[in-house]
């Protein structure tokens, strides 16, 4: 018999810097099948739940809880907020005595309740209700217009002393908008979705906006960022939605983040991942990713773009090209600090070697782009940069970096950043010794820029940096760094096209 003994590591340095934080926790009170969902939502928001269920609820099957038992699990003075759902007309009663005597935040989600019970909810429990949700398409009124919603809520708000209401899933072009209404201030806040909240949905909102408000984000806030929750989970479920959201999609596991640590020492109990053996896939990457179907249209699209032939050729607009400098001064800024990034992540010395030769080189191309402004356009203000507004093209592609720098390993990382490195001088590549800029020209200026980079050295550290990312990369990996490749190619072309799509006077 073999005996192996593990020690079990202490909590992270970071994790026990919060130890003695405040957790705030929220009550919900509703039915079985909301209630579950609530205290998933709350866990997802770093909230301690409580929960008075009142019905237990499967399928169309509905069996009441006893009054006083709900009464029994209602304990205020343990909540910071308390988030209703599905309340008969009794417990409405109940919790407005208890309210009464307390100042704890009231968030009502009044969609679920039947007109009786709505009633009851907003005569009985309206003056503590801090923030209502209705769903306008369970109404029964018609609104034609954002101005029908706020004379509705308007009206209510005046009559049953609710402090503010959210309508959801007015609908308009193909667009959904949530209107807000604050009645101590007559104020009105619009959110755009693209996503129809299902009954599902309504409740998720409602204790996320629950959970942001016991974390003490001010409503309108707590309002937004339960929207783009709901929203999400609502877009990344693989379920029917009606049912199912996929409340964990911004949750890690915490063992990953365990093996990573660097004092773990369990390693014998870590189960290797199978890696791709495919040699025409690890030893030639480069290729297998630009002639992949999802990304060959991409990384032509990208190579072949036209803004690199008005280059060449002399053609731009001298504004436009102002302005893709100013531009990608600004993405070179960001993309550096994802390089630097890439380098804390990096599984060996070689690869932080690496990317310090990039870094090098993208400071390089920042002085080029602070000279070009001085010499072609007599830029001469040092904070010049910092006053250029981002594109919105530059903020997609920004994002877009920044969330995989956040979330992704070094392999994921890779592919985000490899495509600018290798396509740039791809692109050029094709009008070195067929087009001839003018001498002293901008034109000249950038062309030589990067046409003075050895094409094949260049394109050759690319296609090492692939090639060592296919080899370390597990089998189930493989359409997730196609797929970011494809994507990062994409938003280049978009990140080129910015420019032509402006107009100057």
């Amino acid at each position: 018999m073999t005996i192996t003994g593990f020690e079990i590591n202490s909590p992270s340095p970071y994790f026990v810097l919060s130890k003695h934080d405040t957790i705030p926790t929220v009550l919900t009170v509703s039915n079985s099948r909301e209630v579950e969902n609530d205290i998933k939502v709350f866990t997802t928001h770093k909230t301690h739940s409580f929960s008075s269920i009142t019905s237990l609820k499967a399928g169309e099957e509905v069996i009441p809880v006893p009054e006083s038992l709900i009464n029994q699990h209602i304990d205020l003075s343990k909540v910071d907020v308390i988030k209703t759902g599905d309340l008969s007309i009794h417990s409405i009663k109940n919790l407005a005595k208890k309210l009464n005597q307390s100042e704890t935040q009231l968030v009502s989600n009044g969609t679920i309740l039947l007109s009786d019970n709505f009633d009851a909810l907003v005569n009985d429990l309206g003056k503590y209700i801090n923030i209502l949700v209705l769903d306008v398409t369970k109404l029964d009124v018609c609104f034609s217009s954002i101005e029908d919603t706020i004379l509705f809520s308007r009206g209510l708000t005046a009559d049953k002393g609710i402090e503010n209401i959210l309508l959801t899933n007015f609908a308009k072009e193909d667009k959904f908008t949530n209107i807000l209404y604050q009645a101590s201030k007559d104020k009105v806040l619009t959110f755009q979705n693209n996503t129809k909240f299902e009954s599902i949905s309504i409740s998720t909102l409602t204790a996320s906006i629950s959970a942001n408000i016991a974390n003490d984000y001010p409503l309108a806030f707590a309002i937004y960022g339960a929207l783009e929750f709901t929203q999400n989970a609502t877009l990344l479920s693989q379920d029917d939605m009606s049912s199912s959201l996929n409340l964990i999609h911004n949750v890690y596991v915490p063992l990953s983040d365990m093996v990573n640590d660097d004092c773990f020492t369990a390693h014998d109990l870590v189960t290797k991942p199978q890696l791709i053996e495919d040699k025409s896939i690890t030893h030639q990457f480069m290729e297998y990713l630009n002639e992949h179907p999802y990304v060959e249209k991409h990384w032509n699209d990208y190579v072949n773009h036209d803004f690199v032939k008005q280059v060449a050729e002399s053609r731009l607009d001298l504004q436009q090209f102002k302005f893709y400098i100013e531009q990608d001064y600004n993405y070179l800024a960001d993309y550096a600090r994802f390089h630097c990034i890439s380098a804390a992540k990096a599984p060996d010395l070689i690869d932080i070697e690496k990317e310090l030769y990039v870094l090098d080189r993208i400071r390089e191309s920042m002085d080029c782009h602070k000279n070009r402004l001085r010499d072609y356009f007599g830029v001469t203000d040092d904070d010049h940069m910092d006053k250029v507004e981002r594109s919105d093209a530059l903020n997609e592609y920004a994002r877009y970096m920044g969330d995989i720098s956040r979330r992704g390993n070094y392999r994921e990382l890779m592919m985000a950043l490899c495509p600018c490195m290798i396509g740039y001088c791809k692109a050029v590549s094709f009008y070195v010794g067929k087009t001839d800029p003018e001498p002293g020209s901008i034109y000249r200026d950038w062309t030589n820029f990067y046409s003075s980079i050895p094409i094949e050295e260049s394109i050759g550290k690319g296609a090492y940096f692939l090639n060592h990312v296919a080899q370390d990369c597990p089998k189930e990996e493989l359409y997730i760094l196609i797929k970011i490749y494809g994507d990062v190619c994409g938003l280049e072309a978009k990140f080129w096209d910015s420019p032509l799509e402006r107009t100057f006077t």
